[in-house]
């Protein structure tokens, strides 16, 4: 009877075990099918980018979107996830989420600069988010929503020139930017007035030409140059880049692009200079064979 007592006991722990199991599967269902879909930040868009200096060093970029919608009575620890896709440059392949980061689910814009968030220069970046939640007895769970719209935009290109010693031809080298379906196109700006009224304008450099025989432009370690042969001695030449993308991709403005000026030789003076000083030298040197008595 003992022995059989002590079954009894041991099947009825087991069963009990069995029905705490079960009860805590269907308690934790129970939450689990609790979870209402959230929103997505809305209306996600470039609300600035430039230069916040007249120096046009510092370059920025400033996001803005629309709350996002949670459910009202079981979301908790609301928050909104940010994500940068990036454009590889030299391949134009997307890489997806290079940068993630959380906000507040009161947050309605952003700067990443101001964040701490480094950006490549010149380059073509995507920007969207998600909302999440936990939700639970003890927030045990989390739900994460859906993306949002995707916004494009270019950061701020590096470029510079420099005159080319014993010439005048200015040497002319930016970033070499990349969309998802290839090279972008420039127009450059070269002038010696303010407002790049003249010279003639240089034709537009096609993407797709970079790097051909059909294009004066040249592709070295991420970088792109040309080779400026019009310009005139003794001048100031001042010289922007504009990058051509797609009506797709926000930019800095036109007139807030950087400006980088460049002084040519004055190649005359350098040459009757250096005639002078041959004749001065001849006559010396006649002086000198004539003797003190002539």
């Amino acid at each position: 009877m003992r022995k059989r007592a002590k079954v009894v006991a041991a099947r009825i722990i087991v069963w009990l075990i069995i029905i705490t199991m079960v009860a805590a599967f269907v308690v934790d269902l129970a939450y689990a099918q609790q979870a209402l879909p959230s929103t997505p930040p809305q209306n996600v868009r470039v609300s600035d980018i430039g230069y916040e200096d007249t120096a046009k060093q510092n370059w920025f970029v400033e996001f803005a979107w629309d709350s996002p919608s949670f459910p009202a009575d079981i979301a908790r620890s609301k928050s909104q996830v940010f994500y940068f896709n990036k454009v590889e440059r030299g391949t134009g392949k997307l890489l997806e989420d290079v940068i993630q980061f959380t906000l507040a689910e009161s947050a309605k814009n952003f700067n990443p600069v101001r964040y701490g968030i480094d950006l490549e220069h010149g380059t073509i970046y995507e920007f969207y988010g998600k909302s999440r939640y936990t939700y639970g007895q003890y927030e045990e769970y989390t739900f994460t929503s859906g993306k949002s719209n995707r916004v494009k935009f270019l950061t701020g290109l590096e470029f510079g020139a420099e005159v080319i010693p014993g010439t005048n031809d200015i040497r002319i080298v930016w970033d070499d930017v990349w969309d998802t379906d290839g090279r972008i196109d420039y127009r450059i700006l070269i002038s010696d007035t303010t407002n790049f009224t003249q010279p003639p304008a240089i034709p537009d450099i096609i993407g797709a030409d970079i790097g051909t025989e059909r294009s004066k432009v040249t592709v070295s370690g991420g970088k792109l140059e040309y080779i400026y042969t019009g310009a005139l001695p003794g001048r100031e030449y001042s010289i922007k880049i504009i990058p051509l993308v797609d009506s797709d991709v926000a930019v800095t403005p036109v007139d807030e692009l950087p400006v980088v000026r460049v002084k040519t030789e004055i190649v005359l003076k350098a040459s009757i200079w250096a005639k002078h000083r041959r004749r001065r030298r001849k006559v010396a040197e006649m002086d000198a064979a004539l003797g003190p008595d002539c």
